[in-house]
């Protein structure tokens, strides 16, 4: 089972890649709920799956002619790495529940 600590992120991921919320909402309230959350409390497999995707959404850039970088992603890749994320969490509570 996942730690209960990082059960608020979960919705949210959810609700992106539903498309129930856009990028941007997915910005501000992934980054406001993960940094309530408590990181210290985290076991180290469920801190490095979230800190990636919080790195990739703090490199999200929603407006195409800001991105100057190769670090800044578009909505498409910060999906992906949702996706990624997500996926390897609920790989992590399989795991832990068999």
């Amino acid at each position: 089972m996942l730690s209960p600590f990082i059960l608020p992120l979960i919705p949210i991921i959810e609700e992106f890649l539903s498309g129930t919320i856009d990028a941007l909402t997915f910005e501000r309230r992934f980054l406001d709920s993960f940094l309530e959350c408590g990181q210290e409390l985290w076991p180290d497999a469920e801190y490095e799956i979230l800190q990636e995707l919080f790195w990739a959404v703090d490199a999200f850039v929603v407006d195409p002619d800001l991105r100057d970088s190769p670090e800044d992603l578009d909505e498409d890749q910060l999906r992906a790495e949702a996706t990624r994320a997500l996926q390897a969490l609920r790989a992590l509570d399989a795991e832990q529940e068999g």
